[in-house]
């Protein structure tokens, strides 16, 4: 995307996967000074390419998540068998309340509990620890606000030179609820119920290649 107008276009959440990184690749040839957004999985490994590989990368923001789901199995199993929806009829999916929800054209809400779909997400999900973003710039997500908000974390010197560019046109709410606390308990359910697959893969590799310090 080049032009404001580009993003605008894809605000909203499909919770299925595409390959961030190999995208990047005509954009490394083409462009000097590239901006990438990605869940923590494909932020982790934009970091690792900025500061090893490719220094065009000059902010990185990254989403909030707790996983991720193969379109296939969204659209083939999720989605007819799990919610008896037809994916051409869905038009905004969203995670809240317990509830993995999907809102149809015919305004209608759709929602069956998140214990139904997760068994069904990506299997390097369950080796994840990470739920802000920890290797982004900036991590936003809508967890912790009212509907219609975000929370925004500003991680780095970078990512605060770049918030600090749009704070005058945004409206920024001083005490969000539920607002931190939602967002801790979040981070610390998904390293708990992660972190006994992470040390599993870890095994292979020595405790330095992990990061586990």
């Amino acid at each position: 995307m080049t032009k404001p107008e580009d993003v605008d276009r894809t605000t909203g959440t499909k919770y299925t996967y595409d390959s961030v990184l190999s995208a990047l690749r005509e954009p490394f040839e083409k462009y000097d000074r590239i901006a990438v957004i990605g869940v923590p999985c494909q932020v982790h490994a934009a970091r690792l390419i900025s500061e090893n590989v490719n220094d065009k990368i000059v902010v990185i923001i990254g989403l909030l998540c707790m996983e991720s789901f193969y379109h296939d199995v969204m659209k083939e199993k999720i989605l007819p068998e799990i919610m008896g929806l037809k994916a051409e009829d869905v038009v905004k999916m969203d995670f809240g309340k317990g509830q993995f929800w999907n809102y149809t054209r015919d305004g209608q809400a759709h929602s069956v509990k998140i214990a139904q779909v997760a068994p069904h997400a990506r299997n390097p999900c369950h080796h994840c620890c990470d739920y802000t973003s920890y290797f982004a710039d900036i991590s936003v997500g809508s967890v912790g606000t009212p509907d219609g908000w975000n929370s925004v974390i500003i991680r780095t010197d970078v990512g605060k030179k770049y918030f600090d560019m749009i704070r005058d046109r945004v409206e920024i709410m001083e005490d969000p609820k539920p607002g931190l606390d939602l967002i801790k308990k979040l981070t610390t359910m998904k390293h708990e119920n992660n972190k006994k697959h992470y040390l599993e893969v870890c095994e292979k590799f020595t405790f330095d290649e992990c990061g586990i310090h």
